[in-house]
C-alpha cells in the first residue's frame, strides 16, 4: 500500500507521462516559468482557542466524504481524465479491480498512438501500436494507486506512525487546519523526505491542498490544490487537482471527467493471450 502522497503523485504522473507514447507525442515547448506558490498564513484566534486533535480532523473529513462502510464497499473503479500540462493535453481511462488489477489506456491529440498498459496480480505488460511486451509490476503500480485515490484521506492513520495539529491557517482561500504527517509505518514507502502536511477546510470539513516533499526531488516541495467536490453515489470526491511545484517546474492540472464505482465487471481485466501461461488463465491472476 503506498502513501496518500504518493497516490496524489502517482496520479499526475501516470496519467500524464509514459514513456512510449511521451516519445512519440513530444513536442518543442517554452521552458515553463515559476508559478505561483500557494502560501499559507496563520489565521487569527483565540489566545483560549484550543485546535481540535488530529483524529477529530480526519474523522470529519471522512465522514464528510460519504463515510468508511461507503469507501470500503468500493471494488472497482473506473476514471477518465484529463492532465493539462505546458498547454498541452493528454486523456487516460483507467479500469481497476481491487486490489490488483488494472487497465489503462493512454492518448495524445497530437499524436495518432494509443498505449494500452495492464496489470493482473504480479503480470503487467505494454501495448504500444498493437506490440504487447512485459513491463515491471512496479511500473503499473503507480496505477494501482490512481485507482485508490478515494482512499487519500481514508488510508492517512494507518500510514504514518504521527499525526498532529499544528495550527490554523489560510491557504487556497479556505480558512484551514493543518496537519503534519510523519513517521511512515513500516509498510508504506520511503520515497521523499521531511514532513508532510495536509490542510482540511474548517467548515467543511474536506481536504483543501497537500504540502510535501517532490516524489523525484526531496528537497524542493510541491503543493497539490483538490477542488471541485462531487458527488459519485454514497461518495463525494474532489474532480481537480492542481499541483504546484514549490520552485520552477511544470505545474499539472488533473481533471478527473468521469469516475465511477462497482460497475467494472469480474472479467474485464485479463492478461493478453502471448503472456498467459500454459493451460491458459489458470493458476495466473487473472480473473
Amino acid at each position: 500500500m503506498r502513501t496518500h502522497r504518493t497516490r496524489i503523485l502517482a496520479l499526475i504522473a501516470a496519467l500524464g507521462t509514459v514513456p512510449v507514447a511521451a516519445a512519440v507525442a513530444q513536442q518543442a515547448a517554452q521552458p515553463p516559468k515559476a508559478p505561483p506558490t500557494l502560501k499559507p498564513s496563520v489565521v487569527a484566534a483565540g489566545e483560549n482557542e484550543a485546535l481540535p486533535e488530529a483524529k477529530e480532523i480526519l474523522a470529519k473529513a471522512i465522514d464528510a466524504m460519504g463515510g468508511r462502510q461507503a469507501f470500503e464497499e468500493i471494488k472497482s473503479v473506473r476514471i477518465s481524465a484529463t492532465v493539462t500540462a505546458q498547454g498541452r493535453d493528454s486523456q487516460s481511462t483507467l479500469k481497476a479491480i481491487l486490489p490488483d488489477k488494472v487497465l489503462v489506456n493512454q492518448s495524445y491529440p497530437n499524436a495518432p498512438i494509443v498505449v494500452t498498459m495492464g496489470r493482473v496480480g504480479d503480470v503487467a505488460w505494454v501495448d504500444a501500436m498493437g506490440r504487447v511486451q512485459p513491463a515491471d509490476p512496479k511500473r503499473l503500480a503507480q496505477f494501482l494507486d490512481l485507482a485508490t485515490i478515494h482512499r487519500t484521506v481514508l488510508d492517512m492513520e494507518r500510514e504514518y506512525e504521527t499525526i498532529e495539529t499544528v495550527g490554523r491557517e489560510s491557504i487556497a482561500g479556505q480558512d484551514c487546519y493543518k496537519l503534519r504527517l510523519a513517521g511512515k509505518k513500516e509498510y508504506a514507502p520511503t520515497e521523499g523526505r521531511g514532513d508532510r502536511f495536509a490542510f482540511f477546510n474548517v467548515e467543511t470539513g474536506l481536504l483543501a491542498v497537500i504540502d510535501a516533499p517532490q516524489q523525484k526531488s526531496p528537497q524542493k516541495r510541491a503543493i497539490s490544490e483538490y477542488s471541485d467536490w462531487e458527488e459519485f453515489g454514497k461518495i463525494k470526491l474532489f474532480t481537480k487537482i492542481d499541483a504546484k511545484p514549490s520552485q520552477a517546474g511544470t505545474s499539472k492540472v488533473v481533471k478527473l471527467d468521469d469516475l465511477a464505482f462497482n460497475v467494472v465487471k469480474d472479467d474485464a481485466i485479463q492478461l493478453p493471450e502471448s503472456l498467459q501461461p500454459a493451460g491458459g488463465n489458470e493458476g495466473s491472476n487473472a480473473p
